[in-house]
């Protein structure tokens, strides 16, 4: 079994790399480990 880390960065939260989507695209199964935080502006 071989992990990939795909990495949020400070950039737009709606963009990924072409890398990045290329990667999605090929494997099996997808874990998200996630928190949602209200930023204020």
């Amino acid at each position: 079994m071989t992990l990939y880390g795909n990495g949020l960065g400070p950039g737009a939260t709606d963009l990924l790399t072409v890398r990045g989507r290329r990667r999605l695209e090929s494997v099996d199964v997808v874990s998200v480990i996630a928190t949602i935080t209200r930023i204020r502006r």
